[in-house]
């Protein structure tokens, strides 16, 4: 066992990303906040995450495209427009930890399906921690962990915990 004080602060942060609910985006072009936090990549790369994102199609259609200014955090965006370019960054940055605080919030469904879709198929080797009161995204774990009034009640694989909750195994 490695105590995470051992580790370079710097170092570690870089292997982690983060997309909350309160989305950061700054003062600057849409391709700048996808490639924030990442080492320079080129604008295909940028699109390339946009589209796993599914905000590749908005975007373009914005004027400008990649290279429109966005307000600070984004409030030339809707919700879900902002969400889509959280995802992005985070799918350019290929991190080995990934935390996702309510991804889905203020996506639609076709969205909703494509990112849990990319997920699953790119993070499978690495750490997903995920805060949801969507069931319908556990599939994406393996371990599930229930926190009612700051209290751990439930903790264990997903399908014990779910049948725990539901009385199935997750089929509700």
């Amino acid at each position: 066992d490695i105590s995470l004080t051992d580790y370079d602060i710097k170092n570690l942060r870089s292997h982690i990303s983060l997309v909350s609910q309160n989305i950061t985006l700054f003062n600057d072009t849409i391709a700048n906040n996808i490639n924030y936090g990442a080492s320079e990549r080129s604008l295909e790369e940028i699109k390339i995450a946009a589209k796993k994102a599914n905000a590749h199609e908005f975007i373009s259609s914005l004027p400008g495209g990649y290279g429109a200014k966005l307000y600070e955090n984004g409030k030339n965006l809707s919700g879900g427009q902002r969400q889509k370019i959280a995802l992005a960054r985070t799918f350019l940055r290929e991190p080995s930890i990934i935390i996702l605080d309510e991804p889905t919030n203020s996506l639609d469904g076709q969205t909703e399906s494509i990112m849990t879709n990319y997920i699953k198929e790119s993070y499978t080797k690495k750490t997903l921690i995920l805060a949801t009161h969507k069931p319908s995204l556990l599939h994406l774990v393996d371990r599930v962990l229930v926190v009612v009034d700051g209290k751990i009640v439930a903790d264990g694989p997903r399908d014990k915990v779910l049948e725990q909750f539901t009385g199935s195994e997750g089929s509700k």
